[in-house]
């Protein structure tokens, strides 16, 4: 808790020495409080990446540190560019990966799925891709367009989640359920963990 209010905390002191009203934005190029921020923000990805692990270890799910910590880094970064509005948050596609593979970087499905995500061929073709499969940037911003376009067209993020399973509605007109709870169930732990995430 300590390293997360220092690092909060040196992020507001860099902000607040590179504006400054009424004039062009500065950036702080002091390289020792670079290097402290970039270390806290390290040790901030390093603890959550322990958090899950314990998490997972609960379970009987063996987790690799460096793998969670090049996930939650990915989702970082793809966040602000996919869903800057939401609906989806960082516990979602935590939550989704757990659900998909365990947290495991090499996993592979029993239709052809593919990586942390469990990427279909067809979808990785449709974007060109046709290596690197299971390297966790570009499965993780895969994960991201897939989607990406099932909210486009279903417009709810409930049926969205679903719908990234594959499985939307059933022989009987009604929406499939079992993946949407094995889903929230894991995303509740993911929040009492990590706590709630914007």
């Amino acid at each position: 808790m300590n390293k997360l209010f220092s690092f909060i905390l040196a992020s507001f002191l860099i902000l607040g020495t590179s504006l400054s009203f009424g004039q062009e934005e500065k950036v702080d190029t002091n390289p020792v409080t670079r290097s402290y921020v970039e270390t806290a923000e390290k040790n901030i990805y390093y603890e959550q990446a322990v958090i899950l692990k314990g998490l997972l270890a609960e379970r009987g799910l063996p987790v690799n540190v460096k793998v969670v910590v090049k996930l939650l880094k990915a989702i970082d970064r793809n966040i602000p560019k996919f869903f800057p509005n939401g609906p989806f948050t960082r516990n979602d596609f935590i939550a989704l990966a757990w659900l998909e593979s365990a947290l495991h970087q090499h996993e592979n499905g029993t239709h052809g799925e593919k990586g942390i995500f469990q990427i279909m061929p067809d979808e990785f073709r449709d974007y060109g891709i046709t290596d690197n499969f299971y390297d966790i940037d570009i499965n993780t911003k895969m994960c991201f367009r897939v989607l990406k376009g099932k909210y486009k067209r279903w417009h709810e993020y409930k049926k969205a989640i679903i719908a990234y399973n594959g499985v939307v509605h059933l022989k009987s007109g009604q929406w499939s359920e079992k993946y949407w709870r094995a889903f929230y169930k894991r995303r509740k732990a993911v929040d009492l963990a990590l706590g709630p995430k914007i």
